[in-house]
This record gives C-alpha cells, sequence and structure tokens, in this order.
C-alpha cells in the first residue's frame, strides 16, 4: 500500500470557485489504472460515504456525489429500503480514509429521501435518488460539487472518465474487505449498441443506462461503490461531470460485464422537479409487501456474511424472516450496495 502524508490545510470558508473543480488538484492527465490505485486526498470532493445504522454505530452501505450544498446524488436501491427513513441514515462528506476524521470531514443529517418515482426494484430501472440535507454543506479544498452534464457539447467532449468507492476490491481473483481509503480507476464509456450484444448484457441496457469499463474486466465498481460516481473530464472548460450513478453488474470485473450506471443527462426533468418539490415521496417497505416478495423472487440468498442491504434490519426481524432476498428478479444481476452481516 502507498500511503501519503498530506497537511490539512483546507479552509471552511474558501471562495466556492464552481462546480467539478478539484482545488487541491492539477487537470487530469490520460492514464489507464489496472484494477484502480489509492486516490489522494482532496482528488474527489464530491465523493460522499452514505451510511446507514447498525446497533450503535453505523456502516457504509453506498456512495453518492454532492450536486448543490443540500442535494447528494445516490443509486435507489441503495435507500430504499430504511424502514425508519432519514434517522437511520447519515452522509460523510470530506473523507478520503474512513478510519480517520478531521478538520475537513463532516458528518450530514438527512431532511428528506427522494426516489424515482418509476424505480423498478427488480429491473433497477431509473435506480436514481435524491438526497435533501438537514442543513448546508460547507464548501472547503476536500468538499466540492460536481456538475450536472445536462449540454449534449459538454458530453460530446467527454474523454476521461474515472469511477471511485470504498467498495470491496479484488485480490488474485477473490473479493477481499472494503478498502479503508477511497479508491479510484480510469474506466472507458461502451456504447449501449455493444454493451447490449448477447455476450454482454444481451439487450439489457435501456437508453438511460451507461455501461462504463473494458471489454477484458478487470477494472469495474463492486459492492459498496453503488451510488457513487462516474464522473467524466471536459477539456472544454477544465470541469469534472457526473456523467452516472453505480448501479449494478455482474459480479465484479468479468470480462464483457462491466458495471452499469444511471445516465444523469436523462434524469433532468425529474431532478428539477424535485429540487422544486415541497414534500417528501420516500417510499416505506412495509413488512407485508417484503413477505409478498419473497414469494415471487427467482431466488433467495441467505449468506452468512456479506449481504446485499434491501430490506432494513428490524423490519425482518419484526416479520420474523431469517432470510434476507436479494430482490432482483434478473438472474446474475447484483446490486452494488453493502449491508450488515445476518444474525
Amino acid at each position: 500500500w502507498l500511503f501519503h502524508i498530506v497537511l490539512l490545510s483546507g479552509c471552511s470558508s474558501c471562495a466556492f470557485s464552481g462546480c467539478g473543480m478539484r482545488p487541491l488538484m492539477d487537470p487530469p492527465v490520460e492514464m489507464r489504472v489496472i484494477g484502480g490505485q489509492e486516490a489522494l486526498p482532496g482528488n474527489w470532493p464530491w465523493q460522499v460515504s452514505v451510511q446507514m445504522r447498525h446497533d450503535s454505530s453505523y456502516l457504509h452501505i453506498c456512495g453518492g456525489s454532492i450536486i448543490d450544498t443540500r442535494w447528494v446524488l445516490t443509486a435507489a436501491h441503495c435507500v430504499s429500503q430504511a424502514s425508519s427513513g432519514v434517522a437511520n441514515i447519515q452522509l460523510v462528506v470530506g473523507l478520503h480514509q474512513r478510519s480517520i476524521r478531521n478538520g475537513m470531514t463532516k458528518v450530514m443529517k438527512l431532511k428528506r429521501i427522494f426516489l424515482h418515482y418509476d424505480f423498478d426494484h427488480n429491473t433497477l430501472q431509473n435506480d436514481m435518488s435524491l438526497l435533501e440535507l438537514s442543513k448546508k454543506i460547507e464548501y472547503n479544498d476536500y468538499v466540492q460539487p460536481v456538475c450536472l452534464p445536462f449540454n449534449k457539447t459538454i458530453i460530446d467532449s467527454m474523454h476521461l472518465c474515472y469511477i471511485t468507492g470504498w467498495g470491496v476490491t479484488k485480490e488474485n481473483g477473490n473479493l477481499v474487505p472494503e478498502p479503508d481509503i477511497l479508491q479510484e480507476a480510469v474506466v472507458k464509456l461502451i456504447p449501449n449498441s455493444v454493451c447490449n450484444q448477447a455476450k454482454w448484457y444481451n439487450g439489457l441496457i435501456k437508453p438511460n443506462m451507461q455501461c462504463a469499463g473494458y471489454e477484458e474486466g478487470g477494472v469495474d465498481t463492486c459492492q459498496g461503490d453503488s451510488g457513487g460516481p462516474l464522473q467524466c473530464f471536459s477539456p472544454l472548460n477544465e470541469r469534472f461531470y457526473l456523467l452516472g450513478v453505480a448501479s449494478f453488474g455482474v459480479r465484479c470485473g468479468l470480462p464483457f460485464k462491466t458495471g452499469v450506471y444511471m445516465r444523469t443527462s436523462t434524469f433532468k426533468d425529474w431532478l428539477k422537479k424535485i429540487k422544486n418539490s415541497q414534500s417528501s415521496i420516500f417510499l416505506t417497505s412495509s413488512c407485508l409487501t417484503y413477505l409478498l416478495r419473497l414469494k415471487t423472487l427467482h431466488r433467495i440468498y441467505c449468506k452468512m456474511n456479506c449481504l446485499y442491504i434491501l430490506w432494513a434490519r428490524d423490519c425482518y426481524q419484526a416479520c420474523g424472516v431469517r432470510k434476507l432476498a436479494q430482490g432482483f428478479a434478473l438472474p446474475g444481476i447484483e446490486p452494488r450496495s453493502l449491508a450488515c452481516e445476518a444474525r
């Protein structure tokens, strides 16, 4: 492992220079990182850790991206089953190393959770969620918003894209526990016409989805990276744009099975409507809904280590359900969020 010692000198009242800017970093250069590497502090100032309450502590389950002082964008499946709503979820901004907190790291509480109104838990269609914070984020060198790509000229100019997160990684082909330090990797954008070919995703990819990775595999998001950013650099204005939100994949790093991301550009109207909304449209699944869904699943998974967080712990305990369901009717498709251990 490569450790970096930095002087944390960012100020909490620094002037906001615009979205997609990295105050501590120069513009990126063309490169390729095989399998990823540790990011430098301040490399991705819009990266957020989405955490869910587990007993007396909070555990990282997903990533997210700051898009404004009060708004964070993540995947709907990350927060769709938080049975107690906002009380069970917190966000950590300015985080680099999960085991170390400093003056630039802030814990943020939520005011409201918005799921996309057409989110489908079985197919992961419209897997987007907008989180409204109870207080405004204070920007500093380590906390900044990312731009949203609502301009076609900007989208067409993107040529250097990164994925980031604290999700599990691979060593010698085996999944290992999620890293302490934020990871980054360069990925290639795969056209939908290619990603929908038979040996890829065989028609599963919709127009509002984006594949990113490599045909040969090896560089990918994985469990714990859901909701995190697929961020791309535009040389036109030297800013980063949130091209996609990490959603799902078939296992991790397999050939022809790249990560699949929700295209933020296709959600412009929804985002505008939500940010202007005065009421929450957070949907909470009841235990009855949970039990009914169990009967329709193609497969039920029960593992004794890391499980997918789709059903709140208090819900399945109250229902007397001892197994957790993966919750996706398409065999082999896996969300990329983490959960607590089975009890």
